[in-house]
């Protein structure tokens, strides 16, 4: 490539791809140390929420609109054992995994959504958990 000279955008993904890409992210959540004691006793059936995640990847990346579900409804009930450690170990295999698969260039705008999604998921169940009213024994008397 010449100087000043625009790189090409790289090919986006197919929905194979991101099919594949699925499988192979939670295979790896599944044998995480500290992801599968979160996903295993939770996940009842496999196939169905694999299928699952690659409608919403699909819908995310492709604009398929194959998604019907609600990403943080699903997560809330764990939002009291979800921790940042959580988050960042996901991404962290998100993003091997993704690199590994599609290589640097091709992954670098699904892991960004991922980044994202991640953010928002995180800042939904904090807002949530420190919306609920503290304990009445922690509550300061009325001024005046």
């Amino acid at each position: 490539m010449r100087p000043f000279e625009v790189a090409p955008e790289p090919c986006p993904l197919s929905a194979a791809e991101l099919r594949h890409l699925v499988s192979a992210l939670y295979g790896a959540v599944r044998r995480d140390d500290l992801l599968a004691p979160m996903f295993m006793p939770r996940v009842l059936n496999w196939p169905a929420h694999l299928k699952r995640l690659e409608a919403f990847w699909c819908s995310v990346m492709l604009g398929s609109g194959t998604y019907k579900g609600n990403p943080f409804g699903a997560h809330l009930p764990l939002r009291d054992t979800l921790e940042p450690m959580h988050f960042a170990r996901w991404l962290s295999l998100f993003h091997a995994t993704a690199e590994q698969e599609f290589g640097a260039d091709r992954s670098a705008a699904i892991s960004q959504k991922a980044d994202r999604i991640a953010d928002s998921l995180k800042a939904g169940l904090r807002f949530r958990a420190s919306a609920r009213p503290p304990p009445a024994a922690t509550v300061d008397p009325p001024l005046g």
